[in-house]
C-alpha cells in the first residue's frame, strides 16, 4: 500500500487523477475513515475547533497538491542521493 502512493502522487501531480482508479476511491474511504475518528475523539475531549465550509474546500483542494509535492521532493531527494535534512 505505501508503494502505491508514489503511484497516486505522479498521477496527481501530473493531472492523470482518472488513472487511480480504485486505489483512489480506496485512499479517500480510508482517509474519511481516519478523519471521522479524529474528529469524534477531539469532540468527545471537548476540544475545541471550527467547523467552516471554506476551510474544508480549502483542505480539499490545496492539501493533496502541497502533500504531492512534498512527497515527490522527498522522492527524487532519495533517488538522487541527497542527503536529507529534517527541520
Amino acid at each position: 500500500m505505501n508503494l502505491s502512493i508514489i503511484y497516486l502522487d505522479l498521477a496527481y501531480l501530473f493531472g492523470y487523477c482518472y488513472l487511480v482508479g480504485l486505489l483512489t476511491v480506496f485512499t479517500a474511504l480510508v482517509g474519511a475513515l481516519c478523519f471521522w475518528t479524529v474528529y469524534r475523539y477531539q469532540k468527545r475531549l471537548d476540544i475545541p475547533f471550527k467547523n467552516t465550509l471554506f476551510g474544508f474546500i480549502l483542505f480539499l483542494f490545496f492539501f493533496q497538491l502541497v502533500q504531492s509535492t512534498a512527497s515527490l521532493h522527498g522522492y527524487l531527494s532519495h533517488l538522487a542521493g541527497r542527503r536529507q535534512n529534517w527541520k
